[in-house]
């Protein structure tokens, strides 16, 4: 079973990270049996999260994960795209990833409501 390492939930979200919830969400829909639970900072590869224990290898980083699970177990999420869409999906996530990340870091930290919800 796949052992995935999250920072903790908040609300109906399985974490606090969007991008534990990017992999823990892939997961669900690829039908893979995994496992979700806390992990622990110190424990991470480079102190960032999500981390996953993948056949006693822990690997970082939630795209590097995808990577190595799709590889190893395919990916009908988008095996129907053809080479070129997957190219614009491949620009188009990471544009949204490195956006988005950033107003989440301000959610986080330099609104009130928000530092009192998200921690």
């Amino acid at each position: 079973m796949i052992k995935v390492y999250v920072l903790p939930a908040i609300g109906q979200l399985p974490s606090s990270s969007p991008f534990c919830n990017k992999l823990v969400v892939w997961m669900r829909m690829m039908g893979l049996d995994h496992e979700v639970r806390l992990g622990k900072n110190g424990d991470a590869p480079r102190g960032k999260f999500p981390y996953a224990d993948l056949d006693g290898e822990i690997v970082g980083d939630s795209g590097l994960i995808i990577e190595r699970l799709a590889a190893a177990h395919g990916d009908r999420l988008d095996s129907w795209l053809s080479d070129e869409q997957r190219h614009q999906a491949h620009v188009l996530r990471r544009v949204l990833e490195e956006s988005f990340y950033w107003s989440v870091v301000a959610a986080r930290w330099l609104d009130d409501d928000g530092f009192a919800t998200l921690t």
